[in-house]
């Protein structure tokens, strides 16, 4: 079986025409099979390009434990031997497939035995041939596997049992040698997170293979309608409502999804910054801190999935009001300079300009092109300017990085397309600028750019109407890191357990006093011991919400000061607890970010 790109099987006829549709119906295979074909399509396609990796890190690995491992050579040689074999395996797998008529069957079984052979040869790495004891060796190793794992789940999601045998494998085993290391208790922890992040990954990889799925499936109902709307007006109208239908359920199935991912990745943020406070070996300490860069990436990832959702929704409304510019840039300096400490940050802009935006998407836009600037530029200077001209005011974002040809200056803006990163920044997913643009056209705004190969790039957005009003304040949800103010009493409310321990471990180990909750009562707050601030969930549940449970409170105990946090970005929720004056922030929440809102609140 072969498909075409529209998905229909071909025959030596190439199908195409009007005037054949009779017979390309006929021609096609059910929705199931074009699935498996795409699928299976992408994962080789993945494959073509992972298969390199093998080869070098059985090279990298082979060298170093040749030299600091006091295992026989010839188990090294051995090891070596065979993940070279299995990575050239792959890569013929890889390759063989790209142009076989059917990618399915024993080529996509020969790649899951390469993959199971090879998480095999990984295991056993972590587990049988680091020396114990070498503290440089073993971080160097768990970057290795983590950053594997982390690659299959985003290349191999499609094959998900492959992933999650493969991935359980590896992890299960470098969990065991962290715990075997460490028996006096801290190994239980660093196996624990690992089964944690173990957890996530699977749960991210089957997240991932359920949207590439649906995407396919939507793609194969897209070309059957369209076929059968050539022939009947009525049709087309029909197969446009249905497509219509079935686009807004697969993003509302993508806001729900990260709605319901942003809550255990909002847990383990906290539990990995109170995991920080305890004392840990120098292997430890690296696991924690790859760990802390993996949340970060997953964070970016669900924060940009979740754009995409509202947009493709129409949740986002356009709210302009006046704000300080030269504010609003340095806010968004501040958020990134404690990640980046290998890039140089400039703002020029006027201290008396103020433009009439919406703060929000205007703070995202900003935030989105400073972020593509510190993943593109190495070691360099970025600029945040503003200026003005008789069309308003223009805000722009220059980096120092390698550039962009102009053949590809459109192509950025496209959902997916990646460029390369340098230096030690992760891949984005591809959903930065496209996001850039979409909030632009939104907003009435267009976006420019400049770049030549060699010369960095600078991303211009504007005109921005210019206004005398005082601008208002930031909104609360950025706010810059400060010391706290331990030693008062807060009263944590949220329906779920973990996020309740790991909100009230972070704030325990900063010196509050916890008082800890999942539920409420109006008898509860009758014997309840006033506390100095109160830290709830928007959704308690049963059609509570934290807003309705802050004012329950505060009837009773008076104007305690409030933060409420949220898994939901909707305008609607923002709206009913701004209404209410209360702060909000939205999961996932870093630390520095709870502990800058605490100071905000309290003073």
């Amino acid at each position: 079986m072969r498909f075409d790109r529209a998905g229909c099987k071909l025959n030596k006829a190439r199908i195409g025409k009007r005037d054949n549709s009779a017979n390309m119906a006929n021609a096609i295979d059910t929705a199931e099979a074009y699935i498996r074909h795409q699928s299976d399509k992408l994962v080789l396609k993945n494959a073509r390009f992972v298969w390199i990796m093998h080869l070098l890190t059985a090279a990298l690995m082979g060298y170093l434990l040749i030299r600091h491992a006091p295992h026989p050579s010839w188990l090294i040689a051995a090891w070596m031997v065979w993940m070279t074999l299995l990575g050239l395996a792959q890569g013929v797998v890889a390759f063989r497939g790209r142009t076989a008529s059917d990618s399915a069957g024993p080529g996509m079984l020969a790649f899951d035995l390469v993959a199971l052979a090879l998480a095999a040869g990984y295991g056993f790495l972590a587990f049988a041939l680091v020396p114990t004891g070498d503290a440089n060796l073993d971080q160097f190793v768990g970057f290795i596997i983590t950053g594997g794992v982390l690659t299959g789940t985003g290349s191999y999601n499609l094959r998900f049992r492959t992933l999650a045998t493969s991935t359980t494998l590896i992890m299960v085993l470098l969990a065991a040698r962290s715990y075997l290391d460490n028996l006096d208790g801290r190994g239980l922890i660093m196996a624990g997170m690992l089964m944690i992040f173990l957890g996530l990954m699977l749960m991210l990889g089957l997240f991932l293979r359920n949207t590439s799925r649906r995407g396919f499936r939507l793609q194969w109902e897209k070309m059957r309608l369209a076929d059968q709307l050539a022939a009947q007006a009525e049709e087309l109208k029909l197969a446009r409502a249905e497509a219509d239908a079935a686009n807004e359920a697969k993003s509302r199935f993508l806001a729900q999804a990260s709605h319901d991912l942003r809550q255990p990745l909002h847990s383990m943020g906290l539990f990995l910054a109170s995991l920080r406070h305890e004392k840990l070996s120098a292997r430890a300490d690296d696991i924690v801190d790859r760990l802390s860069q993996s949340v970060d990436v997953l964070s970016e990832l669900f924060s940009s999935l979740l754009d995409v959702t509202l947009m493709d929704t129409q949740e986002v409304e356009v709210k302009p009001r006046s704000l300080k510019v030269s504010a609003l840039l340095n806010d968004v300096v501040s958020e990134f300079e404690p990640s980046s400490p290998d890039h140089e940050f400039c703002v020029h802009a006027d201290t008396h300009l103020n433009v009439v935006a919406d703060p929000l998407i205007l703070r995202r836009l900003i935030q989105n092109l400073v972020s593509n600037a510190v993943r593109h530029t190495r070691n360099g200077l970025i600029t945040l300017n503003a200026e003005r001209n008789d069309k308003g005011a223009w805000l722009s974002v220059t980096d120092s990085g390698p550039g962009i040809p102009k053949e590809d200056q459109e192509r950025i803006f496209i959902e997916f397309e990646r460029g390369l990163p340098v230096g030690n920044a992760t891949r984005g997913l591809g959903l930065g600028l496209s996001i850039v643009r979409r909030l632009t056209r939104l907003s009435d705004l267009e976006i420019s750019i400049l770049s030549e190969p060699g010369q960095g790039a600078c991303f211009k957005i504007g005109p921005l109407l210019i206004t005398d009003d005082d601008p208002i304040v930031a909104p609360a949800e950025n706010v810059s890191p400060k010391e706290s103010r331990p030693g008062q009493r807060v009263l944590i409310i949220d329906d779920d357990q973990p996020t309740l321990e790991a909100t009230a471990a972070v704030l325990s180990r900063w010196g509050w006093e916890i008082d800890a909750r999942q539920a409420l009562t109006a008898d509860d707050v009758q014997t309840l011991t006033p506390p100095d601030l109160v830290i709830s969930d928007y959704d308690l549940g049963q059609g509570v919400t934290g807003v309705e449970m802050i004012e329950m409170l505060r009837r009773r105990l008076g104007d305690i000061p409030a933060l409420i946090i949220s898994g939901s970005s909707t305008e609607r929720t923002r709206n009913q607890v701004r209404e209410a004056g209360y702060m909000l922030l939205h999961k996932p929440v870093r630390p520095v970010q709870l502990r800058s809102a605490l100071i905000a609140l309290m003073g």
